[in-house]
């Protein structure tokens, strides 16, 4: 696999995909939990009703109930 990445944050591109777990959990951390934590303030705020019902009437056989 490519590391597209690198060329683009200004490191010569190796042809190679070196992520470790460290660099994974910190492109986790800065796309996908800081992202959510900038918009569900406002996100939450524009959610002022909640649905008037949802009816359910057939299950798929693979649904675990409780």
């Amino acid at each position: 696999m490519r590391d597209e990445g690198d060329a683009a944050h200004g490191r010569p591109n190796s042809g190679q995909h070196t992520s470790t777990d460290a660099d994974l959990r910190h492109m986790e951390q800065e796309f996908v939990h800081d992202v959510y934590n900038a918009i569900a303030p406002h996100f939450s705020s524009t959610r002022f009703a909640i649905w008037p019902k949802v009816l359910i009437t057939h299950l798929p056989c693979f649904v675990v109930q409780p």
